[in-house]
């Protein structure tokens, strides 16, 4: 079973500038609750120096990506918290899926085409603002090398 060790620290309603010190740790990153403006986040959470990185192969489905994770998640095994922390969980998987992993679950029509790139435009500009690494594969983003870092999935 794996410990944890908590640093507690006193509240800022920005956790960018203390991100910043990590930020350019592997796998480095930063789940805000918005506080002081959302009402229902309680925890600013950094994490950093994964001890596995895990992305769905090109052909495989999403029942299968979803069994590796889990498989990964039973394999790390429980995390235990120093019995007096408030902390409602220690240690599991963080990450997301983009909305295109939706088609791996289901069949879902081709209504729309990306012809202005939004969320990726979104994603460079927040990237840059908060002087954080882009996490992807997507080769469109090869022109910002010089304005952002990225991190190129394999």
């Amino acid at each position: 079973m794996q410990s944890c060790s908590i640093h507690p620290l006193p509240y800022h309603a920005d956790p960018g500038p203390r991100f910043e010190r990590v930020r350019h740790a592997p796998g480095a990153v930063l789940l805000d609750a918005g506080r002081p403006a959302a009402e229902r986040g309680r925890f600013d959470l950094f994490s950093a120096w994964p001890q596995r990185l895990l992305s769905p192969t090109a052909e495989e489905t999403g029942k299968a990506f979803f069994g590796r994770l889990r498989q990964a998640l039973a394999e790390l095994g429980e995390a235990r918290l120093p019995a007096d922390t408030p902390l409602p969980f220690a240690g599991g998987l963080i990450g997301y899926l983009s909305y295109d992993f939706a088609r791996r679950l289901e069949q879902l029509p081709n209504r729309a085409r990306d012809d202005l790139g939004l969320a990726d435009a979104f994603a460079a500009a927040l990237a840059k603002s908060k002087k954080a690494e882009l996490v992807t594969a997507d080769t469109e983003f090869k022109p910002l090398e010089k304005e952002i870092k990225i991190n190129w999935l394999k």
